[in-house]
């Protein structure tokens, strides 16, 4: 929607719905390819040093940033989507 800024004061509670539905969409969507890469992962046969550090930076700072990343998303989803029902109470 267009609106004239100078005259709009907080937020449209749609678009901030249908923001934080987005977030969690994209959170679920990374949450599946980090499972896909796990899963990939376990079925490769692959042995020697190079294989343990890989597996090291996936299990130990990869996977686990993205899993923070993933919380985030949804946490600011939820701070969105509450936020959105806030305005809308407000505004009724």
């Amino acid at each position: 929607m267009n609106y004239d800024r100078s005259r709009f004061y907080g937020m449209d509670p749609d678009e901030a719905e249908q923001g934080s539905r987005r977030m969690n969409e994209g959170a679920e969507q990374v949450r599946g390819i980090v499972g896909q890469v796990s899963a990939l992962l376990d079925s490769v046969v692959w042995e020697g040093a190079d294989s343990h550090r890989f597996m090291g930076d996936w299990n130990g700072s990869l996977r686990p940033e993205l899993n923070r990343a993933m919380d985030n998303l949804q946490g600011n989803a939820d701070e969105l989507g509450r936020r959105a029902q806030m305005q809308r109470q407000a505004s009724s």
